[in-house]
């Protein structure tokens, strides 16, 4: 399956790994993720095929935001779930977030 803005492209799963990688890079935070770490995540999640931008598609979360990306530290939840503009934790067991105070 080739992407529909990057021809060259075929796998459009090491494409969304890359542009993950390239937005943590971008916001200064750690990566540990492997492409096939990555993948794995999302395919244990079963979410694979829902994943989005929109509130009723899925996006992967780090459980505690002061840890690297990485197969312990990550969540998938439903967008509208997650609240980007707080600081949140999440728990493994729970998608609601517990927010962190200084």
């Amino acid at each position: 399956m080739t992407h529909k803005r990057y021809p060259l492209m075929t796998n459009i799963w090491r494409l969304r790994w890359l542009r993950h990688k390239a937005q943590a890079k971008h916001r200064g935070e750690p990566y540990e993720f492997t492409y096939q770490g990555w993948r794995a995540v999302w395919q244990e999640s079963g979410k694979q095929d829902e994943m989005g931008r929109l509130s009723h598609q899925y996006t992967m979360v780090r459980i505690d935001p002061t840890q690297a990306w990485r197969p312990d530290n990550v969540k998938v939840i439903q967008r509208s779930q997650h609240h980007t503009r707080r600081e949140t934790k999440y728990t493994k067991d729970s998608i609601e977030p517990n927010y962190i105070l200084d």
